[in-house]
């Protein structure tokens, strides 16, 4: 069994489209304390409230961690600003892309992580098929804004990174269980805020305000500071710009 949660803050006007896209199933929401009642009242069914203060993203993903494996499901954790999904389709021997059906991909990376060693899995930030395959990596980085969380996973994101709390929880998981399972054939498509605009203008709980650069330096000097792992090579090339090319995933539990 799976429970599906969204992490959101401050943007009730999300909610029609996400209930739409996951209308098949239950799902549950996990917004700052004190904002639920705009969420009922833009059509939310199921509002958990987290108590914190912004930027708390990683306290609204850690509640509906402990919501889920309490009963005792794995857990969906995703953005609220769901644009697009698909899977690579090859027609006449090129590389095309067909609706997929968020749920099923869903399903397919369950039936694959509940027979792996691992405990989470999910896709990379890509949307162009030219650049997707059939294959399943057992390294690397994934988005943190769709991803699926193995049930009793003792792993949590950490409170005190206040942006970029995905890349930390991804190397937690490299360092503690060796991988994790990403899957290059799905084309999982969130309004990215290194794609030209930063999250409907900067509104809501995880704009542009938390993620200026020299919040975003501290954070990586303290996952650093942090782990202290020579293997975890952090390249800082500009704001917006990805920080883990050069990390060694295959050596960080070495």
């Amino acid at each position: 069994m799976i429970t599906y949660t969204i992490q959101s803050a401050n943007r009730s006007f999300t909610v029609p489209v996400m209930s739409k896209v996951l209308s098949d199933v239950e799902h549950f929401w996990f917004v700052p304390k004190g904002s639920e009642n705009s969420y009922k009242e833009a059509g939310a069914k199921n509002v958990i409230p987290v108590e914190g203060t912004l930027p708390m993203k990683s306290k609204q993903l850690n509640a509906a961690l402990d919501f889920s494996f309490n009963r005792n499901t794995y857990c969906v954790t995703m953005d609220d600003d769901w644009i697009s999904s698909k899977v690579l389709d090859i027609v006449n021997g090129k590389k095309k892309s067909k609706d997929m059906h968020l749920s099923q991909i869903i399903d397919e990376m369950y039936s694959q992580l509940s027979v792996s060693p691992y405990y989470i899995a999910g896709v990379t930030s890509n949307t162009n098929p030219f650049y997707a395959n059939d294959s399943i990596s057992k390294k690397g980085m994934i988005s943190g804004q769709f991803i699926l969380h193995k049930s009793q996973d003792n792993v949590r994101f950490d409170n005190d990174v206040s942006c970029i709390e995905d890349f930390d929880y991804v190397v937690a998981h490299h360092i503690k269980y060796g991988g994790l399972l990403k899957f290059n054939k799905f084309l999982v498509n969130f309004h990215m805020i290194n794609r030209g605009n930063y999250k409907n203008n900067g509104v809501g709980g995880y704009d542009l305000n938390i993620r200026k650069e020299e919040n975003l330096l501290n954070n990586i000097k303290y996952i650093e500071e942090k782990w202290n792992n020579p293997n975890l090579i952090i390249q800082y090339n500009g704001f917006g710009k990805s920080l883990h090319k050069k990390v060694k995933w295959s050596k960080l539990n070495g």
